[in-house]
């Protein structure tokens, strides 16, 4: 077999000094073609070509395939492929399923109709007035739910490639469609952008300026509020010497300073606070991996890696340190946290979890989860799948749909089975859901949901009568089976709401009216509703944190709040006496160690075990256990993907099989079953009643099928309920209050309304945005405008608004999205160890991301993606690599060594590669001069782009060009990014943006 100029071996040093090394080998076939991959541990993947040409790979076993490590083989996992060789692309694709994907394509090559064979969903993409600028797009149509017609995603592109418009279907297919429009400056810079509106409506626009060097200067609203950036050169001594700073003045003329290193690592954060500079300093190592973070007072974070970029170790001010360790093919298999508990990982030749034990010292291993895979079963596709998760508390089992999605899920606690089923067509939505025992339908076999033109849910038969959207998918309008109508009204120049109102006839349940600075953050809430006092004055201080709340119907719940520069809260009118904190060098400096006359004590993980009237006791896996007060204590119990399970007390039982059912066994045999098929109904046995929330999600009122308010409460600041027989477990922002503890459930973690605090501390990165280095702050101490429902980062009213409905069936979104906080970042894992989060967009996704997150930029990328999946790494279609990876792959094959000035401008230069072309990277030195290039696929299939960069010994930048070429290779534009010159060579074709920009976020998240 020819091996020469072929990769046999890659070689990753973890560590030098033990000379300890991960290795990928790599065979070859006569024809040169890479027919094997195997790591250390045996795990091997496999391909073959075809016979003929010996070009294409037809068939892949992948390394489930083999009988390896300890784990049996399992011969269903192959795929195949046939090609059209005229193309050079595949025809069909056959996964180890036996689902069908057929590729058909027009006389250029491109994607023309994708189809797959189980329940039909296909992807039809046309190109409409190719070589007119004005109107030459990119059409994807997809079928609408029960096959009623077609949704599309028209891009409009211009002679450079970019998108400058969006258009896609409106509520209904003859109603006007829905649009977002960009602007380009002449140097390629977004000019301006408008908010989505339907056809015929005014524009909105959001407009921008820059500087000579592209910077961003100013943004100016279409209210007309501003917000400016003053760039500076910024210097000082640190191990991360800084180059730029970049001084954001928000519209109420707050300022924020951003530094960044000669690395273009963020080396500091200022607040300014009524004059007061709050730092938050961070450190990188040569790898921009971040190594240190010391917050406002002083108190400081480490990290240290191993070569291959995997944390070792975390030290945390809160969380104590932990650390972990990593077997030969880079997978995580044990931490030890600050108690000395261990938690050891297995996984199958897949790299799936597959057992998860937890260890205290002193104690016995204890099963947090045990996952089974590929399970068969009749008429579902299981295979590549979690079909079985498991431990003491619950049994989870799941079937698939072709698709991929569940179709079947049964959940046994306590001896109790619960079954959701659910169907989908081939538009993906949901047609119908059904709940076993005690059977309850959303939707029916005659009777399915309905959704509108945008396939957004529009009615549920004897639940919804209709749903009205704005252009930019908020709710604008629901009216609910029982007659009432909640309507909503918004800012047509910043799109946050202004008013609630929810009606049934001439009558008002509900009436709440907002009051907004122009940073969005609500300073008045006005209105009439069924719950008592509901009109309220609010003042923040310049780091967006609550200072006052002014209750203007009932002095007794006025509060005021005082905060340190570390983000501690030092105390509260609700609350009697001061919080009393550690010094910022001790343990725990977040956590109060008394509050009024209470002492608070914590374990060493953080987690709080008293506080004067509470005790508290902490799982193997960092989650509370029981809480007693007095003589009561509550237990609770955690199913194998981390989400609650079962909640019990000498008072009731609660056994939770999914996140939005809730289950009563008081009974046996006639228990009550509680169930959330939307977010605003409740089903308790099959008596229906309706939930009206406000705008952070906290339910405000309940009626029932004769629209009469059977229920109701209102809240203090923090979440408190001022009606303590609220029969509605979910309820503030949504989540489950605990009356019997006095805690809100927000998933990952639980905290004290009372105390406006959590009771143990965050585990995700501080770094993160909406994270924030106070472990325990609750929404970044802002409980008006934020909230914090996964109980890790503050979604600030917008992914989980009441008003944003993308939800569409009882397959929760927000639901989704809170179990996965609880779950960890693989089903039963770890959160997110060792792994980088790369983000990549072109600038012109701006204007429309945001406003059609389900629209593609240049739909047939996800297309002609799909048309490489059965290739091997390396070949077109591969997974691309982490920028840590590309980087040592690339000076890996460098004959000539870097001077140290190179090396920093090469880290400077990934740093701007699109994600998407890690993998095509190189390095070529002569004569002490260094380039740098890197060829990235176009937004049009076929089109591409090359980025050069010269730069000499001391790391001065020669040159530094961008190439853009049309399918067939003729040159679009031959950018100078150093003088900016643009030399446009044809004209209707082209490529990506001219600025794709990638950003690296570091998000290793200590684990619970």
């Amino acid at each position: 077999m020819p091996n020469k100029g072929n990769l046999t071996l890659a070689q990753t040093f973890s560590d030098v000094s033990a000379s300890k090394t991960v290795n990928q080998y790599f065979t070859y076939d006569t024809y040169g073609n890479r027919v094997s991959s195997t790591n250390d541990l045996g795990h091997k993947t496999e391909w073959d070509y075809d016979p003929t040409y010996h070009l294409y790979p037809v068939t892949e076993r992948a390394s489930r395939y083999f009988a390896t490590g300890g784990q049996p083989a399992d011969t269903r996992f192959v795929s195949t492929a046939t090609y059209n060789v005229v193309c050079g692309l595949p025809a069909t694709k056959t996964d180890p399923n036996g689902i069908i994907k057929t590729f058909t394509y027009d006389a250029f090559c491109r994607p023309y109709y994708v189809q797959q064979n189980v329940l039909g969903p296909y992807v039809r993409p046309r190109f409409e007035n190719e070589g007119n600028p004005a109107t030459q797009a990119l059409v994807e149509y997809t079928p609408l739910p029960d096959w009623v017609g077609e949704t599309f995603t028209r891009s409009y592109y211009d002679g450079l490639g970019r998108v400058y418009r969006v258009e896609t279907s409106g509520e209904t297919a003859a109603g006007p469609s829905r649009i977002a429009d960009t602007d380009y400056d002449p140097r390629g810079n977004v000019l301006r952008t408008a908010f989505p509106r339907f056809v015929g409506e005014a524009a909105q626009w959001t407009t921008n300026s820059y500087d000579w060097a592209d910077r961003l200067v100013k943004t100016v609203n279409p209210d007309a509020s501003q917000r400016t950036y003053f760039h500076y050169l910024a210097t000082s001594s640190s191990f991360n010497p800084w180059l730029y700073g970049v001084v954001l003045t928000d519209e109420l003329g707050h300022q924020t300073k951003t530094v960044t290193s000669t690395h273009s690592d963020t080396t500091a954060v200022v607040r300014d606070v009524v004059g007061m500079a709050l730092t938050e300093y961070r450190s990188y190592d040569l790898l921009s991996r971040l190594i240190s973070v010391s917050d406002p007072g002083g108190s400081n974070w480490s990290y240290t890696y191993d070569l291959v970029g995997n944390r070792l170790s975390a030290s945390d001010p809160d969380l104590g340190t932990w650390t972990y360790v990593y077997d030969a093919a880079n997978r995580l298999i044990k931490q030890t946290d600050a108690r000395g508990t261990v938690t050891t990982l297995a996984y199958d030749q897949m790299d799936r979890l597959t057992l998860k034990t937890a260890t205290a010292p002193g104690g016995s291993p204890v099963t947090l989860t045990q996952n089974t895979y590929d399970q068969a079963a009749s008429g579902y596709y299981n295979i590549g799948q979690l079909t079985r998760s498991e431990n003491a508390a619950a049994v989870q089992l799941y079937n698939y749909d072709g698709l991929g999605k569940v179709a079947r899920q049964d959940a046994t606690i306590a001896g109790i089975t619960h079954t959701t089923f659910n169907v989908h067509d081939g538009s993906g939505q949901t047609l119908r859901s059904q709940y076993f025992p005690v059977q309850l339908d959303f939707g029916t076999p005659t009777a399915h949901l309905q959704y509108t033109a945008g396939k957004k849910l529009y009615s549920a038969p004897g639940f919804i009568t209709s749903t009205l959207y704005e252009a930019d998918g908020q709710t604008k309008e629901i009216t609910y089976a029982n007659g009432v109508k909640t309507s909503f009204t918004y800012s047509p120049t910043r799109r946050w709401l202004t008013r609630i109102t929810t009606t049934l006839g001439a009558g008002t349940v509900m009436d709440r009216q907002f009051t907004r600075d122009s940073l969005g953050r609500i300073t008045d809430i006005a209105g009439t509703s069924a719950t008592g006092p509901n009109s309220w004055h609010y003042v923040y201080d310049s780091a967006d944190r609550l200072t006052t709340a002014d209750n203007l119907g009932d002095n007794t719940l006025d509060e005021t709040f005082v905060y340190a520069a570390n983000d501690n809260m030092t105390s509260r009118t609700r609350v009697a006496g001061t919080y009393v904190y550690p010094p910022a060098s001790a343990a725990r400096p977040h956590a109060p160690i008394s509050v009024g006359a209470n002492a608070m004590a914590y374990d060493a993980n953080g987690n709080l075990t008293s506080d004067g009237s509470r005790t508290f006791v902490w799982d193997e896996a960092n989650r509370l256990k029981t809480v007693t007060r007095a003589s009561n204590t509550v237990n609770f119990a955690y199913g194998p993907d981390g989400a609650r399970a079962k909640k019990s007390s000498s008072f009731a039982t609660t056994l939770y099989p999914d996140a939005n059912v809730e289950i009563n066994p008081a009974t046996p045999g006639a228990e009550i079953y509680t169930r959330y098929p939307h977010p605003d109904i409740k089903v308790v046995g099959t008596t229906k009643y309706f939930l009206h929330r406000e705008h952070l999600a906290s339910v405000r009122q309940v009626t029932d099928m004769s629209g009469t308010v059977v229920d109701a409460t209102s809240y203090a600041t923090y979440g408190e309920s001022l009606n303590t027989g609220f029969q509605t477990q979910k309820n503030y922002i949504g989540e489950r209050f605990d009356p019997e503890t006095g805690l809100l459930y927000l998933n990952a973690r639980y905290m004290d309304p009372v105390l406006g605090r959590f009771i143990s501390p965050d585990d995700w990165d501080p770094t993160k945005e909406g994270v924030g280095t106070n472990r325990y702050a609750y929404a970044q101490n802002d409980p008006v405008n934020k909230s914090d429902a996964n109980g890790h980062a503050d979604l600030q009213g917008i992914a989980r608004s009441y008003i944003n409905r993308e939800v569409g069936t009882q397959v929760q979104a927000l639901a989704d999205v809170e179990q996965d906080a609880a779950k960890g970042a693989a089903i039963g894992g770890i959160a997110a160890l060792g792994v980088g989060a790369v983000v990549a967009a072109p600038e012109a996704a701006a204007a429309v991301s945001a406003a059609f997150p389900e629209a593609a930029m240049f739909a047939t990328e996800m297309v002609a993606a799909e048309t490489g999946l059965i290739a091997p790494a390396g070949a077109v279609g591969a997974v691309a690599l982490s920028r840590s990876e590309a980087m040592k792959k690339a000076l890996d094959t460098v004959t000539e060594k870097l001077s140290s000035s190179q090396l920093s401008s090469f880290k400077n230069y990934m740093g701007k590669v699109p994600s998407n072309s890690t993998e095509n990277v190189s390095i070529s030195v002569q004569k002490g001069t260094a380039t740098f290039t890197t060829v990235s696929p176009g937004k049009v299939p076929g089109s591409y782009a090359t980025y050069e960069k010269v730069v000499d010994m001391n790391g001065k930048t020669l040159s530094y060009s961008k190439k853009v070429f049309d399918p067939l290779g003729g040159l679009v534009s031959n950018k100078d990014k150093l003088s900016k010159a643009d030399s446009p060579k044809s004209g209707s074709g082209g490529s990506g943006s001219d600025k794709g920009s990638a950003v690296s976020v570091n998000d290793h998240e200590v684990s619970k």
